[in-house]
């Protein structure tokens, strides 16, 4: 019995009725930018200039600094092989869209990380994973 300016949206992109878009397009939009916006800053400041970023979410990729893959679905494998590049430093996950890659991120070398404090705080952060390779 939610209405729709307080139905609970998961993180991330999501196909709503007209009802929940109209009450709350700004919301939506804003949420998705902001998320990615803030990630992909504080990324992109962790990084050298020659270090990449994999991830399925390309506006965490943009905001970092790196080009983002071309407009399409990113599948897990896709994340594997940006990873594969002895360059990438961090994995950026929505929790969900690409469990099946996290075993072989580990048998990768890659460590599962904590966001910092100030994106832990953002709404469904909990619905991001990080990984980083350390450093050698």
């Amino acid at each position: 019995n939610e209405t729709a300016q307080d139905v609970k949206l998961p993180f991330g992109p999501v196909l709503v009725p007209l009802a929940v878009w109209q009450a709350r397009k700004t919301d939506l939009i804003q949420r998705e930018w902001e998320h990615g916006h803030q990630l992909g800053v504080w990324l992109g400041s962790q990084m050298r200039a020659a270090q990449t970023l994999a991830s399925d979410m390309p506006r965490v990729s943009y905001f970092a600094g790196r080009r983002p893959p071309p407009p399409r679905e990113i599948l897990p494998e896709d994340v594997l092989q940006q990873a594969a590049d002895p360059n990438c430093r961090f994995v950026a996950l929505r929790r969900g869209r690409s469990d099946s890659a996290i075993a072989e991120l580990s048998r990768s070398g890659f460590l599962a990380a904590e966001l910092p404090v100030q994106l832990r705080a953002l709404p469904d952060a909990a619905s991001v994973l990080l990984w980083q390779r350390p450093p050698h």
